[in-house]
């Protein structure tokens, strides 16, 4: 069912999710935002702003994929009255009368949490099974959104020269099949719609791509998930 409030911390939601997501948020009631970056689009959908720090300025701990515990500290002080997400949500606790929102370092937060996953063990596993054909009834082209790894937070996305970087190299990718069928070649200019977005962008053939798929920069398509692609010559 729909909620009634949202309470988001450190993303951009007209960046990281999808059109429904957005959805969602425009009908809340109230929807509160803690970050430690500030735009337009943060405010239109954000009944309550409270910046938080960035993990530059803040003590924590990151687990990877691998399951490996790597603690930090936090390299200046975050500016005015900014302070690090668990301190604010330590206080927002204390302000609702929470029972167990007395941490005072983060360090107690990690060594807590850490004592209560001791037992788990980082896993390959995967619960579901990809089918092994398409679904009946599809059809058409899936557009598969690539997500470039400096557009992951909002600290890289700010960054100029490494979008620099990213532009250069932003390609409509397909597979040779997909290619012949559209009657498209490697480097020149193809146009790829999805709903109401459409882009232009040279082709890149890589095999990696599956057939029936093509993968498209997904910060050239806010909002935009998988769904059906039409490409065509420019």
């Amino acid at each position: 069912g729909k909620l009634a409030g949202y309470l988001l911390l450190g993303v951009e939601a007209g960046v990281d999710f999808d059109s429904e997501a957005m959805a969602a948020l425009d009908q809340a009631q109230c929807v509160v935002s803690m970050s430690a970056f500030c735009n337009d689009k943060i405010k239109a959908y954000s009944d309550v702003l409270l910046p938080i720090a960035p993990f530059s300025e803040t003590s924590g701990t990151f687990v990877n994929a691998e399951g490996r515990w790597q603690s930090f500290e936090g390299v200046v002080q975050p500016p005015e009255e900014t302070r690090p997400a668990w301190k604010v949500l330590r206080v927002l606790g204390n302000l609702f009368e929470c029972e167990g929102f007395d941490y005072v370092t983060s360090r107690e937060v990690r060594d807590e949490v850490r004592n209560l996953v001791a037992g788990s063990m980082p896993s390959n596993d995967m619960p579901w099974r990809c089918p092994a054909s398409l679904m009946a009834g599809a059809k058409g082209i899936e557009g598969i959104p690539g997500r470039s790894m400096y557009a992951v937070d909002a600290l890289v996305r700010r960054a100029d020269s490494l979008q620099r970087v990213v532009k250069i190299t932003q390609a409509i990718r397909i597979n040779q099949n997909v290619a012949t069928h559209a009657g498209l070649s490697e480097g020149e200019q193809a146009r790829a719609i999805q709903n109401d977005l459409e882009l232009t962008l040279p082709v890149m053939i890589d095999e990696r791509v599956p057939d029936d798929a093509v993968i498209v920069p997904a910060n050239l398509t806010p909002g935009s998930c998988s769904g059906e692609v039409t490409l065509s010559r420019v």
